[in-house]
């Protein structure tokens, strides 16, 4: 193998030196340290029990466990929607959301989770992709 590994202080992560993901698919010299064959394995889904599937590479599991990164989708897709108002005198108010407005706000925390999830790992410190 032969690769320097060297530590990247900004993303604070150990990497093979002057390797990229997209690099890695192709150059030879960097074979067997890293490999573009996908790690493939299949699940089976089930309707009355799974709720999501979450993708994600080492940038979010370096600073989330499994448990810690399903209880974030959790709290986020299962939080109070409510509207809030402010009156001309700066007071805030919260009113309940109509039916039709619920289920749209409810399929834009969903549409945007993944924004989310991303956000929360830049947040707990993340520094890879």
């Amino acid at each position: 193998m032969g690769e320097h590994i060297e530590w990247d202080h900004y993303s604070k992560v150990h990497r093979v030196r002057n390797l990229s993901l997209s690099r890695a698919i192709g150059d030879r010299f960097a074979k067997p340290a890293v490999s573009g064959e996908a790690e493939i394995k299949c699940f089976p889904l089930f309707n009355d029990g799974d709720e999501f599937v979450l993708l994600a590479s080492d940038g979010l599991w370096d600073v989330m466990s499994s448990q810690d990164a399903v209880s974030f989708v959790h709290r986020r897709l299962n939080a109070e929607v409510i509207r809030r108002n402010t009156g001309p005198t700066g007071n805030t108010t919260q009113t309940p959301l109509r039916p039709q407005d619920l289920e749209k706000a409810k399929y834009l925390r969903r549409r945007n989770m993944a924004r989310f999830v991303a956000n929360e790992a830049l947040r707990r410190g993340s520094g890879d992709n």
